[in-house]
């Protein structure tokens, strides 16, 4: 990819502003386990919220969840990774997705937004300027 990815955040794209000869990319990433409708659903939001979306999703991976989230997954990475691969809202697959990441993830990535559910990651508004930043390229 590209090194001259320019970011736009949720204010921008919001305010009407597009990419300058490209799509906007959105990630919506998670653990997917036991793909269902739900996922579905949200996979289908991400990917229509704006006109001209990428989907690129990702799963995390077990030790992850397991480092994460205090248990193990039913289906393994590669079901849940397949899954993905076979979801028609998805454009793209992330491979080993960190449960944490940072802005020079999002970017060296060419992300956009993060489409994600709004708890815990709405920051206060005494929060740094570098967090208030990361969470401007949050589409809840």
């Amino acid at each position: 990819m590209g090194s001259d990815f320019v970011p736009l955040t949720l204010t921008e794209i919001m305010d009407g502003k597009r990419p300058e000869n490209r799509p906007i990319r959105v990630l919506c990433e998670g653990v997917f386990d036991l793909f269902h409708i739900g996922h579905i659903g949200v996979l289908r939001q991400a990917k229509t919220a704006f006109p001209d979306i990428i989907l690129v999703s990702g799963v995390n991976t077990d030790a992850d969840v397991i480092t994460y989230k205090g248990h193990g997954t039913v289906m393994s990475y590669s079901e849940r990774l397949t899954s993905l691969e076979n979801c028609r809202y998805v454009d793209e697959v992330l491979y080993d997705l960190p449960y944490v990441y940072d802005l020079e993830y999002l970017n060296r990535n060419q992300i956009d937004l993060v489409a994600h559910d709004d708890l815990p990651y709405i920051p206060s508004p005494d929060a740094p300027v570098e967090v208030l930043n990361f969470y401007d390229r949050f589409k809840v």
